[in-house]
């Protein structure tokens, strides 16, 4: 029986190797399939019915330590040292059973692969050469290609598979960003009615509480749409099951709107200069928020680069982090181009009138909008990579 084992090191990377997982299961359905996550419990996992077989808790940082000394102290002092001693004891004494290890993200999971001693197959989902031309692949991942034990580079884009080959790294290849794949196609049926509408799709992220301090400064950005503009928006947010009523009320609360429950979902809304304004609130709808959105308003990783892949214009703020820090959001306007619009709320004085303004401006640029859709084809292509790299996966296992 064929067993495979996933390592990931964060949210959009559980992602991406959950969504390969998922065709190897169609593809090998006697097939043992497993899922090593290193940072958080693996839920994008568990949820698919993948058996998460590594020891997991969730850190204060969410696996983002790297951008900022004090996140990889809050870190250790929540027992990250400890946690990562028991992951690589497991890992080397389970990798044993397994036929083939996949390593998916960056540096790390790919260290972990190499670490567990079976054929490993690198999937770097954390680079591309969007970020600068003639980018080198993290130390020591260039030596590992040379492993008896690789069997194959494989990135996100071609572009930088194009780039690494040309820097004589042969067995790179692309077939594709499998997040893509996670995006079926469904109906929001609005919980307010606006009539000639343009539709906002706000995405403050997946990480709690840093999704709630987005959300709140997010906000203020469609109060000023409002005002500034004649235009009827509607604004539909994506939520995670973990931004729960406390941290609505919370919001509410704090920023002056009623709260109300429509079914199982919510609406936050207030008047602004007679002007009532809506902020429609969504669990488990994030695919079909983002399909029928003309624009995003959003401070997201892997999120927005699903909205770009979608040909969306972003208009991004800001915020304290951990993960969306203005670093951040440069490294992400480098990879995904002209759809991205980023306020740096920390160097403007009104930063919401400011994202306000540039939504109206993109929203009214027809060109600009077909642009993004081109670029986002080019950037982030389409769906259909996690089947192609689980029939590349059963070529190597063949």
């Amino acid at each position: 029986m064929t067993k495979i084992l996933f390592i990931s090191n964060g949210h959009g990377e559980d992602l991406n190797a959950s969504l390969i997982a998922e065709a190897l299961k169609n593809l090998c359905p006697h097939g043992e399939i497993s899922a090593f996550p290193i940072v958080g419990e693996g839920m994008i996992y568990r949820n698919k019915h993948i058996e998460v077989v590594a020891p997991t808790k969730i850190m204060p940082s969410g696996g983002m330590f790297y951008q900022n000394s004090r996140n990889l102290w809050r870190d250790i002092f929540s027992g990250f040292i400890g946690l990562t001693i028991r992951q690589l004891i497991t890992l080397r004494y389970i990798a044993k059973n397994y036929d083939l290890v996949v390593g998916v993200g960056d540096v790390v999971p790919i260290i972990l692969a190499f670490w567990a001693g079976r054929p490993f197959l690198m999937l770097f989902v954390a680079y591309t050469s969007y970020y600068g031309s003639n980018i080198k692949l993290p130390f020591p991942c260039e030596l590992l290609a040379k492993s008896s034990l690789c069997r194959g580079i494989l990135t996100k884009d071609q572009f930088t598979a194009e780039d690494l080959q040309k820097q004589g790294i042969k067995q790179v290849e692309c077939y594709g960003y499998p997040i893509m794949d996670a995006l079926p196609l469904g109906e929001v049926r609005p919980s307010t009615t606006v009539k000639n509408s343009a539709t906002i799709a706000i995405l403050p992220g997946s990480r709690i509480p840093e999704a709630v301090n987005n959300l709140a400064l997010l906000l203020p950005v469609c109060e000023k749409l409002t005002e500034i503009s004649q235009e009827n928006y509607l604004f539909r947010t994506a939520l995670v099951s973990a931004f729960n009523l406390d941290y609505l009320k919370f919001i509410s609360q704090n920023y002056n709107y009623d709260l109300i429950e429509n079914n199982s979902d919510y609406i936050l809304t207030k008047t602004i200069n007679d002007r009532i304004i809506n902020i429609e609130l969504y669990y488990h709808k994030f695919s079909d928020i983002l399909h029928s959105c003309d624009l995003v308003l959003g401070m997201a990783g892997t999120a927005i680069e699903q909205a770009v892949g979608l040909g969306k214009p972003v208009v991004q703020v800001t915020g304290a982090g951990p993960q969306f820090t203005a670093n951040f959001a440069r490294s992400q306007m480098r990879y995904l181009g002209t759809n991205i619009k980023t306020i740096f709320q920390e160097q403007e004085e009104d930063f919401a009138m400011k994202g306000a303004e540039e939504i109206v401006k993109s929203l009214a640029n027809k060109d600009y909008l077909e642009q993004c859709k081109i670029n986002g084809k080019t950037r982030v292509g389409g769906a259909g990579a996690s089947v192609k790299i689980a029939e590349k996966i059963m070529a190597i296992l063949s």
